[in-house]
């Protein structure tokens, strides 16, 4: 979905932003799967080209600097996300080894139980 802002005959602010949910599995433990839903936000700007000369208002000038801040905002949340979406993945798989390690020791003390030790 493109929205212009601040459009002139030639020129112009366009803002796209898209969306998308993509579902896939993170860890199989055993029977039980655990699944995690990623939500992405995908924003493109772009400052048009005029083919003459053109003046920006202080207005449109303003608007451009508060889309390139929350842009830049944006990329470093996305660093962020990124950052504690791959310390998750780390902790869902050390989770999942945990499981299986405590379910095969309990398999283990049964067999240790039932067989009269």
């Amino acid at each position: 979905m493109w929205r212009a802002l601040a459009t002139g005959l030639a020129c112009g602010l366009l803002i796209s932003v898209s969306a998308a949910d993509n579902e896939y599995p993170r860890c199989n433990c055993g029977e039980e799967r655990i699944w995690s839903v990623e939500n992405i936000l995908e924003c493109q700007t772009a400052v048009l080209p005029c083919e003459q000369d053109r003046s920006w208002t202080v207005e449109k000038v303003e608007i451009i600097e508060v889309v390139a801040d929350q842009m830049a905002v944006a990329i470093s949340h996305a660093a962020v996300l990124e950052d504690s979406q791959l310390m998750r993945d780390k902790l869902v798989e050390q989770n999942c080894a945990w499981q299986r390690a405590k379910k095969n020791g309990v398999r283990l003390a049964k067999r240790g139980t039932g067989s009269g030790k």
